[in-house]
């Protein structure tokens, strides 16, 4: 939650669109920790379509993509 908030605090400082990917990519893997995985997938799928001009990106949303399909129901990793 903290890397969420203060990703949106550079909202109109910089690169939004990369800003706006990043932020949705915290949230996936907050709401992947928390067990809502209906909404971790949302907001990873959001991530995506944002960071897909920004080829560097492709790690960190492997990544989140790994801790998002590991979750389970009550928000466990396995």
């Amino acid at each position: 939650m903290a890397a969420s908030r203060t990703l949106a605090e550079g909202f109109g400082v910089g690169d939004d669109e990369l800003l706006h990917g990043l932020h949705h990519l915290a949230a996936a893997g907050y709401r992947a920790q928390t067990g809502e995985l209906d909404r971790a997938r949302r907001q990873l799928e959001r991530a995506r379509r944002r960071l897909a001009p920004y080829p560097d990106s492709a790690l960190l949303v492997a990544v989140v993509e790994l801790v998002v399909e590991s979750a389970d129901a009550e928000g466990e990793l396995e």
